[in-house]
């Protein structure tokens, strides 16, 4: 059984996942946990620059598989849980609504650290959620076809849809991170 204190690495990801509920997976809690240091020199070659990247890509894969067990203790604690079907992300929403659904898309590409090119594929994915933002699961989506089953990991990707894996509190994490704060 793991032990879950305001200053270990299992309080600190339930608290990340109060904070957060539903908007974090196992990368970005360890990107969290375990943040990139800051580069305050200069690179003096380019091997140098290759270096450094390797050297965070090895730092990320570590932390994410700190924050992957230190989430399968919280779930099995029943502090945390993952729940709904996968859903646009809120943020998207808003944008879409702003500047409409082709350049929000666009936008979530630009941005994005895998490369994607938006296509009528993946709009219509977007279309088929409805006014609440929800998708139908996986299972209908990959049945639709190949096409839609790779547009809905392109949009994965790309922090468009937030799949059911992110992870959210319980109620008893939600009173368990609470009652570190009051004295």
């Amino acid at each position: 059984m793991i032990s879950v204190k305001p200053d270990n690495a299992a309080g600190r990801t339930l608290a990340l996942v109060v904070a957060y509920p539903g908007q974090l997976d196992t990368r970005a809690i360890g990107r969290h946990l375990c943040p990139a240091p800051k580069r305050r020199t200069p690179f003096l070659s380019w091997g140098d620059r290759v270096l450094w990247r390797e050297s965070c890509e090895i730092r990320g894969e570590e932390s994410a598989v700190m924050a992957s067990a230190a989430l399968e203790g919280l779930r099995r604690r029943k502090l945390v849980e993952l729940r709904g079907s996968p859903r646009i992300s809120t943020a998207f929403i808003a944008r879409a609504d702003r500047v409409g659904l082709r350049l929000a898309l666009d936008y979530a590409a630009l941005g994005a650290r895998v490369r994607v090119k938006p296509r009528k594929r993946h709009a219509d994915l977007v279309a088929r959620a409805d006014r609440t933002g929800s998708l139908p699961p996986y299972e209908e989506i990959a049945a639709m076809g190949r096409a839609a089953a790779e547009a809905y990991r392109e949009l994965v990707a790309i922090d468009v849809i937030i799949p059911p894996s992110f992870r959210w509190p319980s109620a008893a994490g939600i009173e368990l991170v609470e009652s570190w704060s009051t004295p």
